[in-house]
């Protein structure tokens, strides 16, 4: 049985593309850098900020030099933390999905920790979140799977007995990577044929819950 869940947090419990998308085209505008449609970030996110800046240059056309990728994320960030949540919003569902969990849980993020943490307090003001981490200097992005390290010492559970729920090919990275069981929801940033071949797939939180409860 799943002793404890691990969710990942953007494409999974929270839509944050509207943000993302904001603070990195306010980063390339500002760099007179034409910015992209909002509707094309679902494909460059799910492995940091910093990644999807590149995928953003690698979109233009341009190289993604570190002079350059470092001004960018500078931009990204600081306006990413003046408004972490303005369009931001919980998956349906996910409320009474987190609420009824009986087992500990917690959330899992390629996105800075302090940003992380935000946004959880916004949309999230009345689920304790036993657990809610991003990336800290000195820890390794997933998939690598040192990052879930702190999750299985706060609650004394091998990673066999977790399962890992998220909405991307890195998720699925991870899991493997890691040794836990692996969830893939298909409302999140991939199309459900990406994923697949990747592993079990949820349409809905209620077929994510009944996984979670009997497994």
């Amino acid at each position: 049985m799943y002793e404890a869940v691990l969710f990942d947090f953007d494409g999974t419990l929270v839509d944050t593309r509207g943000d993302i998308a904001a603070c990195t085209n306010y980063a390339l505008d500002a760099m007179g850098i034409e910015p992209i449609d909002s509707s094309l970030y679902a494909g460059f996110v799910g492995y940091g900020l910093k990644v999807t800046i590149r995928k953003a240059l690698a979109y233009r056309g341009l190289e993604a030099d570190e002079e350059l990728v470092s001004v960018l994320s500078k931009l990204q960030l600081g306006y990413y933390a003046a408004h972490p949540a303005d369009l931001a919003t919980a998956y349906p569902g996910v409320d009474s999905l987190l609420a009824r969990l009986r087992k500990p849980f917690g959330v899992l993020s390629n996105k800075n920790d302090d940003l992380v943490r935000e946004i959880v307090r916004r949309l999230f003001p009345g689920t304790p979140f036993p657990f809610a981490r991003g990336m800290v200097p000195g820890m390794p992005h997933k998939p690598d799977p040192a990052s879930l390290e702190p999750f299985l010492a706060q609650f004394h559970v091998p990673a066999s007995r977790v399962l890992y729920v998220g909405d991307t090919e890195v998720d699925a990275g991870f899991a493997k990577a890691a040794g836990t069981s692996l969830a893939l929801v298909s409302w999140g940033y991939r199309k459900k044929e990406q994923l697949l071949p990747l592993g079990r797939v949820c349409d809905t939180t209620d077929e994510l819950e009944a996984l979670i409860t009997k497994g």
